[in-house]
């Protein structure tokens, strides 16, 4: 199935890029706040909204018409707004409550110096996880069952907490 604007011109497909956009104004807003909110820097929080826009519209541009916009524009505007902090070198402290993460104070450029040596498995599970994918989807783009993706999912964060 091609994606749901091309059979529009290209005024039109703009025109409804714009109001797809608008009307998705507020879960940009919303995901950006939660980022300053978790890092405690507000400072970046107008960066966070325009990388989170990026997003929506990649989304918008990817949608099929299939499922709900919306989750699949969450995906995207998470994964905009962490690869912003990641190549701006705006990391923070990675802490894990309830098995997810909480940013806290800045103090390292590198995302890397918080994590142990993981295996392509343990990295791939990480990074769709952070991604926002369930168990089920990450189960099923690895080719685990959901059971297997949580326990691996468990045994990273482990890992990591044990190197704290």
């Amino acid at each position: 199935m091609s994606n749901f604007l091309s059979t529009l011109t290209k005024e039109q497909k703009h025109s409804r890029e714009s109001d797809l956009v608008a009307k998705h104004k507020r879960l940009v807003i919303s995901l950006a706040y939660n980022f300053a909110k978790q890092s405690k820097n507000y400072n970046d929080l107008d960066d966070y909204i325009q990388v989170g826009y990026i997003g929506l519209l990649k989304a918008i541009r990817k949608y099929k018409g299939i499922n709900s916009l919306v989750t699949m524009a969450w995906k995207y505007i998470n994964w905009e707004i962490l690869n912003y902090i990641s190549k701006n070198n705006k990391l923070y402290k990675c802490e894990f409550n309830n098995n997810d993460f909480i940013f806290s104070d800045k103090s390292s450029s590198n995302f890397d110096d918080y994590l142990p040596t993981l295996s392509q498995d343990e990295s791939n599970i990480l990074h769709l996880r952070m991604s926002g994918y369930t168990f089920i989807e990450i189960g099923a783009v690895i080719g685990y069952s959901r059971y297997t993706a949580r326990n691996r999912y468990m045994s990273v964060i482990n890992k990591i907490q044990s190197t704290k």
